[in-house]
């Protein structure tokens, strides 16, 4: 659960894959969400470079093309965290259905 002034501000859920195929992330974000009254200050933020800190490894995280508020969210948060070096690429059909999706190793970070 994410906490703002010791108030529910948020959930977040993290998969940890148990059987890990080489060059695969060991963790995907497979749920967050930050109410909207505790959105833009940098609480969300704060709580995904909690999760990236508690599990440490390489990491996956995914938004639906169209949510370019999502994309943007976890471009700045991912990049600050790693200070730029991740990997981004966008999977499926740019037409229609696709995913935007960054790839690091959260050892590396703050």
């Amino acid at each position: 659960l994410i906490r703002a002034d010791g108030k529910l501000a948020g959930f977040a859920l993290v998969e940890e894959r148990q059987i890990i195929e080489p060059g695969a992330p060991r963790y995907t974000m497979a749920d967050f969400f930050v109410l909207k009254i505790y959105r833009r200050q940098g609480i969300g933020q704060q709580a995904a470079w909690d999760l990236f800190r508690r599990f440490t490894g390489s990491w996956l995280i995914q938004e639906h093309g169209a949510n370019s508020v999502a994309q943007a969210f976890w471009r700045t948060a991912v990049g600050r965290y790693t200070r730029d070096t991740y990997e981004e690429k966008r999977y499926g059909i740019p037409e229609r259905l696709f995913l935007v999706a960054q790839r690091f190793d959260s050892a590396t970070g703050r």
